[in-house]
């Protein structure tokens, strides 16, 4: 781990992204060196106390299989109105809870209207919902942009701030609810 270091990062103002890297092309090969990195990085690493550290893990469960988040305090689960995102986010709750993550929050992403909301809300009944996020045209524009989405869309900013929150609070509870000790 003494290369972690070394590793390219991108930073702005105290947040820094350490690239790990990933499957580029067809046929390249296994993902399982950056993965062990990563369990490494996230087990044994730089992680400070009290330090915030957020993973952003490709979409699906093979990081799951691997248990290389199995040491987080924290999972959010993104998944959209539709029934196949839904199912996978039920495959990442067992495959999570199987593994001993404890703490698991779902964010509903791409909600266009109300239906989407009660058809996405129908099928999180098992998870603890942090929040919504709707699809808006400043959205997709900032996207295309380049843009951050927090100064874009006033609305998905605190929509986005209320996930945060969520988080901030989940991490200091008691996993299956309750108050920590």
């Amino acid at each position: 781990m003494a290369d972690f270091p070394e590793r390219p990062t991108l930073a702005r103002g105290t947040l820094r992204l350490l690239l790990l890297g990933s499957v580029e092309y067809g046929g390249a090969g296994c993902f399982c060196p950056t993965s062990s990195d990563l369990r490494e990085l996230v087990h044994h690493g730089m992680l400070s106390q009290g330090e915030v550290v957020l993973l952003d893990l490709c979409a699906g469960v093979e990081h799951l299989g691997r248990a290389t988040a199995d040491s987080v305090d924290v999972m959010l689960v993104v998944a959209g109105p539709n029934p196949r995102s839904i199912s996978i986010a039920h495959q990442v709750r067992r495959m999570a809870l199987e593994i001993g993550i404890e703490r698991l929050l779902l964010v509903g992403n791409g909600i266009r209207d109300d239906a989407d909301a009660v058809y996405f809300m129908n099928g999180a009944k098992e998870f603890q919902v942090a929040g919504l996020v709707y699809a808006s045209a400043q959205a997709l524009a900032a996207e295309r942009a380049g843009q951050t989405l927090y100064s874009a869309d006033p609305f998905a900013a605190a929509e986005i701030s209320a996930i945060a929150d969520a988080i901030q609070s989940t991490r200091y509870s008691h996993p299956l609810g309750g108050a920590a000790n």
